[in-house]
């Protein structure tokens, strides 16, 4: 594939300095969301970073919880929580900044297989060998806010 060159705009005799200077409509919101940003900022610019939350995207910690009758297995991801384990036979869970959301992350593993399905008709075709197509489910999530 050969490179495409950009083809300089000329009207009538204008040359490419000349072109630079033209107002678009590109150049004109671009500058007008620059001075926007320049008046607005300095001023609000406190509330502005106050108002964004400090959230990580990495769990403070992962623990697993396996249901001993139906082996049904989760994994557990806590967000903005930290594991006090100052008293070892009471550990309780910690806002990490207090002022901040918390979350609770369930995940589930996969639950359900599809598999290729056969028409059971003397008229059909015998399937063939195995492997028989299947696909797996995705896993499941519910997050909690605490």
């Amino acid at each position: 594939m050969g490179r495409r060159h950009r083809r300089q705009k000329t009207v009538g005799s204008s040359t490419p300095i000349e072109d630079r200077w033209t107002l678009t409509r590109r150049r004109f919101l671009g500058y007008a969301a620059a001075a926007g940003a320049v008046l607005v900022l300095p001023r609000g610019a406190t509330r502005i970073l106050d108002a964004i939350p400090t959230f990580t995207l990495i769990p403070g910690f992962t623990t697993w919880v396996r249901r001993k009758d139906d082996l049904v297995s989760v994994k557990l991801d806590f967000y903005n929580l930290i594991l006090n384990n100052s008293d070892p036979l009471n550990p309780t869970l910690v806002r990490k900044p207090a002022t901040t959301d918390s979350f609770v992350v369930a995940t589930f593993w996969p639950q359900n297989v599809a598999e290729e399905t056969f028409d059971d008709s003397a008229s059909s075709p015998a399937p063939g060998p195995a492997p028989i197509r299947s696909i797996l489910a995705n896993q499941s999530r519910l997050a909690f806010t605490v």
